[in-house]
């Protein structure tokens, strides 16, 4: 006599066994392996990461059974053959059990769903299950296999969904996906079953999870009601199941049922809300007895005789009530069904599926008799949780709102005064007054023009010297005392500096109010794209720090045309100073505009979370990402969660490295080495110098009276539309290809200037000189489309928050000093060396367009904590692509913080508790 034991391991014992397990490390994989392997099946994990998952490891470990780990992203293209031969080949290994449980999701209406996550799901879900299946059948077919059933076949499982079959908000590629796994089983059996290979199919339902876990109580409630058993499962209560799929118990049910009899074909779908059984009619038996459930929340739907209009009749349990139903009815009924009849240990023994239509008693009969407010309380909370879980910022609100944007431009005023403080000069260069005024040599011939040019260079050295002071000065200033405060205090500096460049008497006093403006610009230009990236969403970032490129644009067409309307007023008083004191001081309105405004403007939350203040942190994201479609203002939280963590890891890594912790790490060099390198390269393609000096350029090119002022006017007007393109693509586009398309097509008319220069400066050759005019206009629209604003948008976000005004400053201070060396020499080169500075451009522009290609990485479309992870730092919580793991935890973190109550008979609040 077999002893009872004996006869259970016959049937279910694993022993000698090995199973391939994906996404074996968590949740319901977790309880699989270890199901696995408690029935004496050695594992092998198939991971991301392979260093991940070590208590799964360790429990399978305990139970005296191997477990052996290799790295393969299912996300990416992999050569499974490669794989399976690497394991089975060169290692020895000999697979009996694939189970395929990895899997991936994302919550998002269907409407806003976004393509590259509905391919990473299939990816994962499908493309992964099928060809990592192909592959190991191969290998079985080829080494080990004959044609036709053997004792103990080989045997892969995957891993579907209830949602396969009931659907759910807000996961239409999921459920698609987890629906396609569900026919992918059936026809890997109808094809390999002969074969020797049983592939069936697990449909988990609603089970205890991390995510699960940060359901809402309306969503919850709304789950269970749709849970014959009343509660969500464990996953450890799936553990029967998988030994059973696995193990030579389920051979002849899957085996026994010829293709095409049924419309399950050879496969078995266990657990969720369905078991699709592959067993035909005539195998459905009486009741036997016994009273296990295969799993409390699972329902059963006999597809055994679908495709040819038979009847069967599945008994009820006499212990729960019930009555006999047709198992066709059970495709047609949208009640739920439990399985009720499993003798003695699992469905190994099962001769027969049963099932019943869930009795509802009288209390579950009046609590379903819902308001039609408390149905669309749950439905809310149903989509709460959909929006919740969303793991890819997406249209789930728009890139920014009103309020946002109005924040944003106010700040960009600041741009508006340091382009046209930069420009400024070049009107006042084109006043005769001004020369008489300062005592200077106007005329390039007279031997004191030397002087001229000498003094010229220093007006701008000054500027550019102060700039390189305030830029300092700031990157300390901002950590310390706050994007906002900052701005102030730079603002002022830049309004007393023009106010005293309008008003100077002297050379030495237009000197020193010079280096005053260029310290409160260095301050503005520094704090500004910071400031703007800080407040901006991941998807709208690249477009709102393009509004500094846009207002920056503005300044310096205002300045064009203010200095060309001024020019007449020169003419018609030579005597005069207004010609060119007024556009200089013109430069004040917009930083005065600033400055009255700045007090509504809000902090940076990044900073309030820096300094310990996350309430306010949290109220300026609420209010600057708020949605009416967001009443709960989720998506403001989950920024608010990812940068509390990212920081606090930050601050924690610059604690043990000290305060030069932007110079002492690999990371921080590079993003260094990127930032000052970008500005510092854009210097050198020239462009400034024309914008700055453009009168003079124009003039040595012939051009004659007014002529080279409207030139200027509208060469700097062209730049205006041309950022406003980049602040429309950037986000699109991309950062890197856009600075590559702008250098690449600048270089190219850099050459032919030059050569047009080299040619025709200084002749009567009209056609020349103004083919060499009309490349210096492709320029700017080149510049302005591609690169002007793009550098800002670049630099303002590769630096982590504790260091960003450090590494925006330093980053600054390559376009300062870049700028002190052009500018300084730009007009004592045109007069000596003429065409050859171009040459300088020219070599640079080249070698800028190398490093641009090879080691600029591309950074839109990420949280800024997310750019982290492209420069080799640690990413705590990810914004953009989260896992599974990760999105939980925003869920159970967001779910803490609110509270879902109805209010009145119509309407439900979300209120914080």
């Amino acid at each position: 006599m077999t002893s009872t034991s004996d006869y259970l391991n016959s049937l279910f014992g694993l022993a000698r066994k090995t199973a391939i397990v994906t996404g074996g490390t968590r949740g319901i994989g977790a309880a699989l392996s270890i199901a696995l392997a408690s029935a004496g099946a050695d594992i092998i994990l198939l991971q991301r990461n392979p260093s991940s998952g070590g208590d799964v490891k360790d429990a399978v470990r305990a139970l005296g059974r191997s477990c052996t780990t290799y790295e393969c992203d299912l996300a990416q293209k992999v050569d499974f053959g490669l794989l399976i031969n690497r394991i089975c080949i060169d290692d020895g290994r000999e697979v009996d059990i694939l189970v395929n449980c990895a899997g991936v999701s994302h919550r998002s209406p269907a409407i806003d769903f976004p393509d590259e996550r509905w391919d990473e799901i299939f990816q994962v879900n499908v493309n992964a299950t099928f060809q990592l299946s192909r592959a190991l059948a191969r290998h079985w077919l080829q080494t080990s296999l004959a044609p036709g059933p053997l004792p103990s076949a080989k045997k892969i499982i995957n891993v579907a969904s209830v949602l396969s079959f009931s659907g759910s908000y807000g996961v239409a590629a999921y459920t698609s996906s987890k629906g396609a796994v569900a026919q992918l089983t059936k026809g890997l059996s109808n094809e390999w079953m002969s074969k020797g290979i049983c592939v069936t199919a697990l449909a988990p339902g609603y089970i205890k999870t991390d995510m699960t876990s940060g359901y809402s109580p309306d969503t919850e409630q709304l789950i269970l009601a749709r849970t014959p058993a009343g509660r969500m499962g464990l996953p450890e209560e799936l553990a029967g199941a998988i030994v059973y799929l696995a193990s030579r118990a389920s051979d002849f049910s899957i085996a026994g049922t010829r293709a095409g009899e049924d419309v399950g074909g050879n496969s078995t779908i266990l657990g969720g809300r369905y078991l699709l059984s592959n067993i035909g009619g005539r195998h459905l038996l009486s009741s036997m007895d016994g009273s296990y459930l295969l799993s409390n929340n699972c329902i059963v739907e006999v597809a055994g005789v679908a495709g040819r209009g038979g009847r069967v009749t599945a008994w009820p349990w006499r212990k729960r009530g019930g009555e006999k139903i047709n198992a066709m009815s059970m495709f047609r009924s949208k009640e739920p069904c439990s399985i009720i009849k499993i003798p003695s240990f699992f469905p190994g023994f099962c001769h027969g599926l049963f099932a019943q239509k869930q009795k509802e008693t009288h209390s579950q009969r009046n609590a379903s008799k819902k308001t039609h407010s408390q149905r669309n309380a749950s439905k809310k909370g149903i989509l709460k949780d959909t929006f919740t879980s969303s793991t890819k910022m997406g249209k789930f609100i728009p890139s920014f709102t009103g309020y946002n944007w109005a924040i944003v431009m106010l700040m960009a005023l600041g741009t508006t005064s340091v382009a046209y403080g930069l420009s400024a000069i070049s009107g006042a260069l084109g006043q005769g007054n001004f020369y008489k005024y300062m005592d200077l040599a106007a005329d390039p011939s007279d031997p004191g023009y030397s002087h001229t040019s000498n003094y010229i260079s220093a007006t701008t050295g000054c500027l550019l010297s102060g700039a390189v002071l305030g830029v300092c000065v700031n990157g300390w200033g901002a950590d310390y005392l706050g994007r906002r405060l900052a701005l102030q205090i730079g603002t002022l500096v830049f309004v007393l500096g023009g106010a005293l460049q309008a008003g100077s008497v002297n050379q030495g006093m237009f000197l020193a109010a010079r280096f005053i403006t260029g310290f409160g610009m260095g301050s503005l230009w520094t704090t500004i794209p910071m400031y703007q990236a800080e407040l901006s969403t991941p998807d709208s970032r690249g477009f709102m720090v393009s509004m500094t490129g846009v207002m920056f644009a503005l300044g310096y067409m205002l300045s064009g045309w203010i200095n060309f309307g001024t020019y007449y007023a020169g003419l018609r008083n030579p005597e005069s100073s207004f010609a060119w004191r007024f556009p200089l001081a013109f430069q004040l309105v917009p930083a005065l505009l600033l400055f009255v405004g700045s007090p509504i403007l809000p902090s940076s939350p990044r900073w309030l979370i820096e300094k310990g203040r996350h309430d306010e942190a949290l109220a300026v994201l609420r209010r600057l990402h708020a949605h009416s479609g967001d009443v709960a203002d989720e998506y403001a939280r989950r920024e608010f969660i990812q940068m509390t963590k990212q920081i606090a890891h930050d601050t924690q890594i610059q604690q043990q490295i000290g305060k030069l912790a932007i110079f002492r790490t690999a990371p921080n060099r590079k993003r260094l080495y990127l930032a000052f390198g970008l500005l510092w390269g854009c210097q050198f393609m020239g462009l400034t110098v024309v914008g700055t000096y453009g009168v003079l350029v124009y003039s040595s090119l012939g051009m004659t009276g007014s002529i080279p002022l409207l030139l200027q006017s509208i060469w700097v007007s062209i730049s205006l539309p041309g950022n406003f393109f980049t602040a429309m693509f950037v986000d699109k586009v991309g950062r890197r290809t856009l600075l590559l398309i702008g250098a690449i097509g600048i270089l190219v008319c850099l050459i032919f200037n030059t050569a047009l220069q080299a040619e025709f400066l200084g002749t009567s050759n009209r056609a020349g000189q103004d083919a060499s005019i009309f490349f210096i206009f492709v320029m700017i629209v080149l510049w302005s489309s591609c690169m002007d604003a793009t550098q800002f948008v670049y630099l303002s976000e590769i630096f982590p928050s504790h260091l960003r005004a450090q590494g925006q400053a330093l980053g600054m201070l390559g376009w300062m000093l870049s700028g002190v060396v052009l500018l300084v020499a730009a007009p004592i080169a045109m007069n000596k060396i003429h065409w050859k500075f171009l040459l300088i451009n020219i070599g640079c522009t080249t070698l800028f367009i190398f490093c641009l290609y090879f080691f600029y990485p591309e950074t839109r479309c990420k949280s800024i904590e997310d750019i982290n992870a492209i420069f080799g730092d640690t990413v705590v919580l990810r914004f953009e692509g989260a896992t599974k793991e990760e999105m939980d935890l925003y869920s159970k973190e967001i779910a803490q913080e609110l509270e879902v109550q109805e209010v009145g008979e119509k309407s439900t609040e979300i209120r914080l508790k």
